[in-house]
């Protein structure tokens, strides 16, 4: 992630992961390797305040 052009005041931050692939290449030492049935959907975290000053 890049941020530019940020102002001394409050912010609020929020993470967020979303799958909708049931499978997965991971690649490992020796190739790839796909992976079945994964979780899929998405989760967040709640909003967080901060300011930078």
């Amino acid at each position: 992630m890049s941020f530019y052009n940020f102002q001394p005041t409050k912010y609020q931050i929020r993470m967020k992961y979303v799958n909708d692939l049931p499978t997965q290449k991971v690649r490992l030492s020796t190739g790839f390797t796909e992976y079945g049935d994964f979780w899929t959907g998405q989760i967040a975290t709640n909003f967080v305040n901060f300011r930078l000053r």
